[in-house]
């Protein structure tokens, strides 16, 4: 395993864009290069686990999940909340948020309507134990019996967007390679803002 970070794997695209045969003017903006280099990365996880599936396992590379500790817990009309500290990847299950939990341990993942769907039956109460779902951003709990001034940590899959581009990250070598590919090519289909279309006067 390599160690690296956003910000070099960005400078790597930028080094072929500059030397390849892509007719730009105006080099790329570093903050755009390294968001492509993180879609990048949530583009090639998707697809490691989604082919994963095939074979019945549906597995995250654990060197791909980050955790966030101390996230604090708020609340609102509909209840207790957290808000997801980044961006996630789109993946079945609800496995871009890989964990959620406290120092009593993790707590049970659900459906988004799971506890509407389950209202006054068993299955909602989750033997007693902490459930929560995704909704817009954030992670809704239910049964819990005091989050007033609580934390929770959250293991989020590939949540490059949250951390500081120069940040030390695990990447396998393999997929770096793809990485800067990819984000090569999400730049090459960028339309050129200086072309005049053909309908407008100049």
């Amino acid at each position: 395993m390599v160690f690296c970070t956003i910000e070099r794997l960005a400078e790597q695209a930028l080094r072929i864009i500059n030397g390849g045969d892509i007719n730009y003017e105006e080099d790329l903006d570093e903050r755009d290069l390294q968001m492509y280099i993180i879609q990048a990365i949530g583009a090639l996880v998707k697809r490691g686990f989604l082919q994963s599936k095939g074979t019945e396992v549906g597995e995250v590379d654990g060197n791909l999940i980050l955790t966030f500790d101390d996230i604090v817990v708020k609340q609102d009309a509909k209840g207790f909340f957290a808000t997801l500290p980044s961006c996630t990847v789109g993946l079945m299950e609800g496995r871009g948020i890989h964990e959620v939990g406290d120092e009593n341990g993790a707590f049970i993942p659900t459906m988004n309507g799971f506890t509407s769907l389950y209202e006054g039956l068993d299955a909602v109460k989750l033997e007693g134990r902490i459930g929560y779902f995704p909704e817009n951003g954030t992670v809704r709990f239910f049964n819990e019996s005091n989050f007033k001034d609580h934390t929770v940590f959250m293991k989020l899959t590939a949540a490059y967007d949250a951390i500081e581009p120069d940040a030390e990250i695990s990447i396998p070598l393999d997929m770096q390679q793809e990485i800067v590919g990819l984000a090569v090519q999400l730049f090459g289909q960028l339309p050129n803002t200086d072309e005049v279309p053909d309908n407008v006067d100049e």
